[in-house]
């Protein structure tokens, strides 16, 4: 097991030196939680599990583009699985069927600090935000969830960021509209280039703004908490390394399929299924003896005639070389 004490700022730092020891400890950390994501994001496991892959690979790839003083480590790693999620979400909407969640977000008993201010939001706020960031939900698709309009969904949901953010410290400009905005871009809600533009300008114009971008990202990845990790399958991590040529310190062993049992040929399966015969179900046909006429003289009575069965076991008695047959 990976050892908890080791930071994600000191595994990046370590990967960004090509060790691969510390990628295996982050995919050991993270993976379970990345798969939980995103099946619920793309709702399928395949695509999960390929997302889950491609993360790990730019993860390691883009390490050393990360810098400590942007933010959480752990937030920006899912920074880029959401990401990478949204991109095929864009790229074939078909991949987000809507599905009904019935249940309103559920803050675990164990549930991290960064998580327990979601407390103060209403069920409602909260069933929201977890919709955004849990599964992918567009305005359109939360309006429809919670029988609401657009409109009001989307003020909703921004008056729901401006009382969340308070209650976290390190923002690098005064919590405001500007924060809302990032928040709901950060949620994956600014679906087209129009919608996202204004997000999009101030990233550009203030260094600041992809902290801010960051810490949202922290505060929200807190939420996966509420969904059930899913253990990776093994030959998940053994492609990632393979595709980065990286050795694994402690390869998973992978079981090997059981054999299939062998088919008889088609020619044994017939004489298998074939009922056999034997001597004892053959019927015996008796042939029916003629009554005696008037000119046939009686049969000879067992005392006139020889003993048979003595003189067959004669030989048998004092000649055991005797054949068996006649």
């Amino acid at each position: 097991m990976a050892e908890q004490s080791v930071s994600y700022q000191t595994l990046l730092a370590q990967c960004a030196q090509e060790k691969s020891a510390a990628l295996e400890q982050l995919y050991e950390k993270e993976a379970p939680a990345f798969l939980a994501l995103g099946t619920s994001l793309l709702q399928r496991t395949t695509d999960a599990e390929e997302l889950t892959r491609e993360s790990f690979a730019l993860i390691w790839r883009h390490a050393n583009a990360y810098a400590p003083d942007i933010g959480s480590a752990k937030a920006w790693m899912y920074s880029i699985l959401r990401f990478r999620a949204q991109q095929r979400l864009k790229q074939s909407p078909t991949l987000s069927p809507f599905i009904k969640v019935k249940n309103n977000l559920f803050i675990p008993a164990q549930a991290p600090k960064d998580l327990l201010p979601f407390q103060y939001l209403d069920e409602k706020s909260r069933k929201m935000i977890g919709l955004a960031y849990l599964h992918g939900y567009s305005f359109a698709e939360i309006a429809k969830e919670c029988h609401s309009s657009i409109s009001h969904t989307q003020k909703q949901i921004h008056d729901a960021l401006l009382a969340l953010a308070p209650h976290y410290s390190g923002w690098h400009r005064p919590i405001n509209d500007e924060v809302a905005l990032l928040g709901i871009y950060c949620l994956g809600l600014l679906r087209d280039a129009h919608a996202a533009l204004p997000a999009q300008q101030l990233l550009s114009a203030d260094s600041n703004a992809a902290k801010d971008l960051i810490q949202w990202e922290r505060i929200f990845c807190a939420l996966t908490t509420c969904l059930t990790p899913v253990e990776p399958n093994p030959r998940i991590q053994q492609r990632l390394f393979q595709e980065l040529g990286l050795p694994l310190s402690t390869p998973t062993p992978v079981k090997a399929p059981a054999p299939r049992p062998q088919q008889p040929s088609a020619s044994l399966q017939a004489i298998l299924q074939k009922p056999t015969t034997t001597r004892f179900d053959t019927p015996t046909t008796v042939k029916a003896t003629p009554a005696p006429s008037s000119s046939t003289p009686p049969a000879a009575t067992t005392s006139d005639q020889p003993d048979k069965t003595q003189a067959t076991a004669q030989p048998l008695a004092t000649d055991t070389s005797a054949p068996l047959t006649p």
